[in-house]
């Protein structure tokens, strides 16, 4: 069984290793991505999916956030959330936890900065992943 037939434990902590330097990189890996290393494809595939899932899930945020509807807002922002700590995109992930609690709190008022902070970094996170991978991952 290859490593990436085998089934991930969901109630395994990974520990991160910070490879950026304070505003350079918008990625932090963790260490688990080391085993994939070899196997390029399956991290390519892990990336490409977060990103056309994102691209989607932002268009919903932001028509949910123009709709008022805080419930929905808190949703979507945890779902990136999720995702954003699944591949190591950390400023990413720390603005959806930001929108998710704002939302849950239905203070939508104070969303706005956030969300434009979360696409201006989902759009580094992209073009950092396409320059690593030598091409465009979408």
């Amino acid at each position: 069984m290859t490593r990436a037939e085998r089934p991930v434990p969901h109630n395994r902590r990974v520990r991160h290793k910070s490879v950026r330097q304070p505003g350079v990189s918008p990625f932090e890996c963790p260490s688990a991505f080391s085993e994939w290393r070899e196997e390029p494809e399956f991290l390519q595939s892990l990336f490409r999916t977060f990103i056309t899932t994102t691209e989607k899930d932002l268009e919903s945020l932001i028509a949910a956030i123009e709709s008022q509807d805080a419930a929905k807002v808190a949703c979507i922002a945890h779902r990136i959330k999720g995702g954003a700590g699944a591949v190591g995109a950390e400023p990413v992930r720390r603005d959806a936890e930001r929108i998710e609690a704002l939302g849950r709190g239905e203070r939508l008022s104070e969303i706005r900065p956030y969300a434009a902070s979360l696409r201006k970094e989902f759009g580094r996170f992209r073009s950092f992943v396409s320059i690593i991978a030598g091409s465009p991952v979408v």
